[in-house]
């Protein structure tokens, strides 16, 4: 994305930025007021907003949606509901992509867990 913007605003509000707006144009206000202002104030704080009306006063802005970005927020999230002990099915369920959910494989692929494997010995344990 825009490298005088991530620098400008500093990266917690620029994750901040993308998360409201990603994926749009943004028009940015030429003054601190108004309903766009009030939207941009809302999702990434008031001096920030001020901030960015400082650099791109009056200028369309497109906002990508960063796919990584995503990714890394979703993972994180999916780490947060393991360590509080949800099972992989549970963090599948609670993580649905646009047009299916995501399976146990992706979840674990995505949290670097490795799958369940018996040792050499417990496939014969109940048998004697």
């Amino acid at each position: 994305m825009r490298d005088w913007l991530l620098k400008g605003l500093g990266e917690a509000v620029f994750i901040k930025l993308i998360a409201a707006f990603g994926g749009q144009s943004i028009k940015v206000p030429m003054r601190a007021r108004g309903r766009v202002f009030d939207r941009l104030s809302e999702a990434i704080g008031r001096e920030a907003a001020i901030k960015l009306i400082g650099m791109a006063m009056g200028d369309t802005l497109y906002i990508a949606q960063c796919l990584s970005f995503s990714r890394a927020r979703r993972r994180a999230d999916m780490l947060q509901m393991r360590d509080a002990g949800a099972t992989l099915q549970q963090v599948r369920q609670a993580f649905p992509i646009p047009s299916r959910l995501m399976s146990v494989r992706g979840v674990r692929a995505m949290l670097n867990v490795p799958p369940q494997r018996a040792a050499a010995g417990d496939l014969f344990k109940g048998e004697q």
